[in-house]
């Protein structure tokens, strides 16, 4: 059915990689995706194949990305991953992905500087780009300097911050919320992987 059309193969099958996997087999375009586990990706009309592959942060997943592509004869088709993981893996491996697949994630060189949010940061700061507030908490009980409630704190790493505490930042509007949130945090993530940002006011205009 695929023969001689390229196809895309999308990692991850979650919210966005769904939002992928109908866009492309809208346009006719042959649709693969991969997860660790069972998806709602995989559940689509336009999602042709699923395979279960390894954890998106190891190294297995690049073997297993090559290994596919042999074994379904797709040869030139798109990557196209859905988190932050599984775009670092790719980025890492990406000169051997190359002989198989279109790997359209950039080096590794521009995503370990998009990758942890604390050196995207510094990044802009040093180039005179402005951002919020920003600290860096190691224990529930230091105190915020310079910065202003309200605040939001955020993991340095998204993805992972997010899996593990089901939320993606956590908003405080002082200095009790926020102990409390940061206890919360420590309970299942390290601090050290977190920043805490003044959040910038917003009036929707």
């Amino acid at each position: 059915m695929n023969r001689g059309k390229t196809g895309a193969l999308i990692i991850e099958g979650h919210v966005q990689g769904l939002s992928n996997t109908r866009s492309l087999g809208e346009a006719g375009i042959p649709v693969y995706v991969v997860d660790k586990n069972a998806c709602i990706a995989a559940k689509s009309k336009y999602c042709q194949k699923f395979f279960i592959c390894p954890d998106f942060q190891t190294d297995a997943f690049a073997d297993f990305l090559i290994e596919l592509a042999q074994k379904e004869g797709i040869n030139g088709w798109v990557l196209i991953p859905s988190n932050d993981h599984a775009v670092y893996t790719i980025s890492k491996h990406k000169t051997k992905l190359e002989e198989f697949y279109k790997v359209i994630t950039p080096g590794l060189d521009i995503i370990e500087n998009i990758y942890d949010k604390s050196t995207l940061l510094d990044i802009a700061k040093s180039r005179g780009i402005p951002i919020p507030k920003t600290q860096y908490l190691k224990t529930n009980q230091e105190q915020l300097n310079g910065l202003n409630f309200p605040v939001l704190t955020k993991g340095r790493f998204g993805l992972s911050f997010y899996r593990v505490t089901g939320k993606k930042a956590f908003f405080a509007n002082n200095q009790v919320e926020l102990q409390a949130q940061l206890k919360e945090i420590e309970q299942k993530f390290s601090l050290e992987k977190t920043f805490t940002q003044e959040l910038i006011p917003f009036d929707g205009s």
